[in-house]
């Protein structure tokens, strides 16, 4: 089976589009497992910082309180490391759009082309 010059450099950029989006779809898979197990850190780090839970200090204080004692530096501890791994994901999804933009472009562009 031969193929002219022109359907085989389509054919090898599309399957070299495909691996970057595999590629991309596995460090999605990282990230959001990297996010939950932050999420599960961050909790953690609230609950050991501030006490929260504690039956003494919600009787004494009330919830809203909390943020007005000592320990408030784990609420901004916290709040650092949610809004950090909040940008890598919005980042993450930035680029898994224009990847899947691109490939719709392509998509779009072997139907137009008459030799397609």
């Amino acid at each position: 089976m031969r193929f002219e010059t022109d359907e085989a450099i389509r054919m090898i950029e599309k399957k070299a589009l495909e691996l970057k989006i595999k590629q991309l779809r596995t460090r999605i898979v990282i990230l959001s497992g990297v996010a939950l197990s932050v999420l599960i850190f961050s909790v953690a780090l609230l609950y050991q910082f501030t006490g929260f839970g504690s039956p003494d200090t919600i009787q004494m204080y009330g919830f809203g309180a909390l943020m007005l004692s000592d320990d408030a530096g784990g609420y901004v501890l916290v709040g650092a490391l949610s809004f950090v791994f909040a940008v890598v994901i919005t980042l993450g999804c930035i680029k898994c759009v224009r990847i899947r933009r691109e490939k719709q472009a392509e998509q779009e562009n072997e139907m137009d082309d008459p030799d397609g």
